[in-house]
């Protein structure tokens, strides 16, 4: 456990920047490099660990998830809703800034309900750009959308097998095999899901009917 006394100044340097991003990663990575900001987020304070979840969600690596899974099972909300956040900023990111405005496009259009645009913009960036798993990730949005259960699952293999930490990916092929009525390999992918990010409840829920319904289906042969 990492005392947070003494390292309220991440903190500060946070609300000092907060209006120039670009500035503020410079200041991070000069003072607070990414393995310094994983150790603070076993921090004994809130402040401290969700500065930290923050700020590696700026500059963190691929690496970085792997330390902010951890927090997602720490007992503070904060700091869980924090590392959640962060986990999604890094997955954004490639080495591209380019492909990072594609995917960033994608979202957008996503979000509006474009779909075919979206679609477009994003198979262009996988075929481009075929390691980055968020863009496979994002599409399988666009499928699942769109009602091809098939495709997104497609997609979402193809997500975790580049990132095999995608709660996102994971939860995805739940709700598509759930849809092609295969409750139990749906099942399965569920808990794949959960037990990489516990905060999932409504990923627990869905656990918690389809057992129950495989168990009526049981009692009702």
């Amino acid at each position: 456990m990492v005392n947070g006394n003494g390292h309220s100044k991440l903190a500060k340097l946070l609300i000092r920047y907060r209006s120039d991003e670009e500035r503020l990663k410079r200041e991070l990575l000069e003072h607070y490099p990414p393995a310094k900001l994983a150790d603070l987020l076993s921090a004994s304070d809130g402040v401290t660990r969700t500065s930290a979840g923050y700020s590696l969600g700026l500059i963190g690596t691929q690496s970085s998830v792997v330390d902010l899974l951890g927090a997602l099972k720490h007992q503070d909300s904060s700091t869980r809703v924090q590392a959640e956040k962060s986990i999604w900023s890094i997955w954004f990111r490639s080495n591209n800034p380019d492909h990072d405005q594609m995917i960033m496009a994608g979202a957008k259009h996503i979000e509006q309900q474009e779909l075919d645009q979206a679609l477009e913009v994003l198979t262009t960036l996988i075929e481009i750009s075929p390691e980055f798993s968020e863009a496979y990730n994002q599409r399988a949005i666009v499928h699942f959308l769109q009602g091809e259960w098939e495709l997104s699952i497609q997609d979402c293999l193809q997500a975790v097998d580049l990132n095999p930490y995608h709660f996102g990916a994971y939860t995805g092929m739940g709700h598509c095999y759930w849809e092609l009525g295969q409750l139990k390999t749906a099942h399965v992918a569920y808990r794949k899901a959960l037990t990489i990010n516990p905060t999932l409840y409504v990923v627990a829920q869905a656990i918690r009917q389809i057992e129950a319904q495989l168990a009526e289906r049981d009692d009702n042969p």
